[in-house]
């Protein structure tokens, strides 16, 4: 048997349905004792007129084994398979079954009812009884929005003896297992449609010419709909006429509007004695013309138009349909037809041809193979569980081992802390559920340092029983991402700016860029600045603390400990001519300019996770129920942001003062002003720079997070740095005192730090 390439899902399990297309496939043979459904390419969609991929798609395959008094012995519906190359594999060994013991066996392909109606038969004859309605059979495959249509067709066959060459017109029964274990054990099996194609066609003749109207359409008239899914009886089909359909997928035209062609298909179906008119299956079609004629008495040329032409066209020469069949019917209409529907003239004057719609085969085997082993994840996350044997599922021609090869997590400063010498004290442990098939059980506990942990799996064949991993065996590599409830990531910003001040770090020299805010006169009317003319000509007076309560600042350089860097003040006047800035003050030489990227996954006694509203100004609303809201997902600025609360004229601006009388803090105005035009930027891996300019003030409610997570001067914490130390930070509903603080700055001298909702 011939093996192709197949991006497939890890083989079907018993309680598997459904699985994605992760993993690539190459096996000259089936594995050893397993059974197998070996895909060949043989083509199974016409390659006629309105064919489509569909007609070759298959969803899944139920595979139904039943002994010798007829009873159903086994069921499994194998999902995510490639129709056209490719092996998948059943949980069922040869040696489960009992050894020469007789077997029939029948696959039936994208059955709409469920696997447990599969599972549920007692025997055969209760399997043959079953059948399958699609009341829009004809569309199977539609693509047109708004209409419900199967999706692919259903299919059917019985398996027999590779070794006997071609399909026997008649099967037999099948010994699965011999018991001779090196033996092979391989069957094919020809998968065919229940359903019927049928492709009409009409032509103009010299008198008439084709309209293209919205009157125009079809109807398939007491359409078969229903079908018994194997066709070892005999049972009249439920028959219905179908509203008017009149998708170009089956109902178009030819560019040059000599021909319209009808595609549809339904279930097979035999009329036998029975009046056409009452069992007869036909296709009404409205093809509007313009019918052209010379009238016998005045012998005028007369031109009329035909907004309806009704014609009705008996579809098989005998009446009869037969599964996995398609019917050709062509005519040429040289008169008009019906102007009313229930009236349509029947044309007789058509050519018939039938021929047997493509089939799929497929065997199915249990021939000793190669060594394989496949896993259906490369990846997998844990969130805010400690137990996971659900995710992870594997497959393999010889027993399983997994080993835990390494754990770790991302610190404060972007740094990798390796932890593989603490899997004990975190039970981090991972076990294969099955010999040859089955899950992997994932044990960590949650992580407590809100900090996502990676742990290092390999699945592996122990064949040299040594347990190792590293010993050339087969194995598969997986990667576990464990999430705590609240979880930080970090990323080292590059340079700040303020929107409002239209310059920042990368104009290098083409414009004056200010960097600092001040107060004018030590009090707030609504007007603070940046930098003056002087401030460009002499630089820093003194320090940037001193003169302005926050300053644009850049990374200039790495700190002397890892994952630290150098703060510095920047500026260029417009008669710059340097490349780099003019470094005018070190705000730190090593200092953490991260961003940390807050994720909260459930709410708490203290907050409601949920996205904070904002007023009509963009602000972060003040009301006390947004001040319990926490969004899901922030960012906090760097130290690139940080606000000096007390420098620049600040100090004189407290808490409660309103000296522009528009019935806001002074402080509050300054702060939420201050964040909606702060920028920040870092760079990505591609080396671009990324402009975060969304931010806003916290609410209450999200500083005491950032609080509670940051841990205190003296003991840190491992996913965020100790970012608030003063005693007070403005919120958007006023000053919150920070119980970790260290700098005696009052409520009237809070500080600021700024978030931005990062999704």
């Amino acid at each position: 048997m011939k093996k192709l390439l197949y991006s497939i899902c890890l083989f079907a399990l018993p309680l598997i349905t459904a699985c994605s297309s992760e993993m690539d496939v190459v096996a000259d043979s089936l594995p050893q004792g397993r059974i197998g459904l070996s895909f060949s390419p043989a083509a199974l969609a016409t390659r006629d007129v309105a064919s489509n991929s569909v007609e070759a798609d298959i969803s899944h395959i139920d595979v139904l084994f039943f002994d010798s008094s007829q009873s159903l012995f086994h069921h499994e519906r194998v999902s995510g398979v490639d129709p056209f190359e490719g092996s998948v594999y059943l949980s069922k060994s040869r040696s489960d079954f009992e050894a020469n013991a007789q077997y029939r066996v029948y696959l039936v392909a994208n059955s709409t009812h469920r696997a447990s109606t599969f599972a549920q038969l007692s025997n055969s004859e209760e399997f043959f009884l079953l059948s399958q309605e699609d009341e829009r059979i004809h569309m199977t495959g539609l693509t047109d929005s708004g209409v419900e249509a199967p999706r692919n067709f259903l299919m059917e066959g019985e398996a027999y003896l590779t070794n006997l060459g071609a399909e026997p017109q008649t099967k037999s029964a099948i010994v699965i297992n011999n018991g001779v274990q090196s033996d092979n054990t391989e069957l094919s099996c020809t998968l065919r449609r229940a359903a019927v194609k049928v492709i009409v066609t009409l032509r103009k003749g010299d008198q008439v010419e084709f309209i293209r109207n919205l009157h125009a359409g079809y109807y398939f008239r007491n359409m078969p709909y229903s079908t018994l899914i194997m066709p070892q009886y005999e049972k009249d089909a439920l028959l219905r006429t179908p509203d008017k359909a009149m998708s170009v997928q089956f109902f178009y035209w030819n560019p040059d509007g000599s021909e319209v062609t009808v595609v549809g298909y339904f279930y097979s179906h035999d009329r036998k004695n029975d009046n056409f008119f009452e069992r007869g299956t036909s296709l009404i079609v409205n093809v509007p013309l313009k019918y052209t004629y010379v009238d016998s008495q005045s012998g005028q040329t007369v031109v009329e138009n035909y907004e309806n032409s009704y014609y009705q066209l008996q579809l098989s020469k005998s009446g009869a349909f037969e599964r996995n069949h398609i019917y050709y019917v062509s005519a040429t209409i040289n008169a008009p037809g019906a102007e009313e529907l229930s009236e349509p003239v029947k044309i007789s004057d058509m050519r018939y041809s039938e021929k047997e719609w493509y089939v799929q085969s497929i065997d199915v085997g249990g021939e000793q193979g190669p060594k394989y082993l496949k896993v259906n994840r490369e990846q997998m996350e844990m969130h805010n569980v400690a137990t996971d044997n659900q995710t992870l599922v594997f497959a393999s021609s010889d027993p399983v081992s997994v080993a835990v090869r390494g754990a770790y997590y991302v610190d404060k400063f972007g740094q990798t802390q390796d932890i593989t010498s603490r899997l004990n004290t975190y039970h981090i442990s991972a076990t294969p559920l099955g010999e040859l098939a089955g899950n992997i059980e994932v044990k960590s506990d949650v992580p407590t340092n809100n900090t996502i942990r990676y742990i290092e799996l390999r699945v592996y064949q122990d064949d040299n029983n040594n347990g190792r991993y590293d010993s050339g065996e087969l194995y598969k590599d997986v990667l576990v991402l464990q999430y705590p409830v609240i979880y930080i990531t970090n990323q080292r910003g590059y340079y700040s700016y303020r929107e409002d001040f239209d310059c920042h770090y990368q104009y290098k020299g083409t414009r004056i860029v200010g960097v600092g805010l001040e107060m004018r006169n030590n009090n707030w009317t609504g007007n603070y600045k940046y930098t003056t003319d002087s401030y460009v000509t002499s630089g820093w007076s003194g320090s940037a603390d001193d003169d302005y309560f926050w300053a644009s600042k850049y990374v200039s350089g790495n700190g002397s400990t890892a994952g630290m860097s150098v703060r510095s003040y920047y500026h260029w006047a417009t008669n710059s001519t340097a490349a780099t800035a003019s470094q005018d003050g070190v705000a730190n030489s090593n200092d953490n300019a991260r961003m940390y990227h807050v994720r909260v996954t459930a709410t708490s006694a203290d907050y409601v996770v949920g996205r904070p509203r904002l007023d009509a100004n963009g602000f972060t609303d003040d009301s006390a129920d947004n001040s319990k809201l926490v969004s899901p997902s922030f960012m906090i600025a760097s130290r690139l942001g940080a606000m000096f609360g007390t420098y620049g004229g600040l100090s004189n601006v407290s808490h409660g003062e309103d000296g522009n009388k528009n019935g806001v803090d002074d402080r509050i105005e300054i702060f939420r002003e201050h964040c909606k035009n702060y920028a920040e930027t870092y760079i990505d891996d591609n080396g671009e720079v990324i402009h975060f300019k969304d931010w806003r003030l916290p609410t209450e409610s999200e500083l005491k997070i950032i609080i509670s997570l940051q841990g205190t001067s003296g003991v840190q914490a491992d996913a965020i740095d100790y970012l608030l130390n003063g005693y007070y930070y403005m919120t958007a509903s006023g000053p919150t005192y920070n119980s970790k603080g260290n700098q005696n700055n009052s409520k009237n001298q809070s500080a600021v730090r700024c978030i931005r909702d990062a999704y």
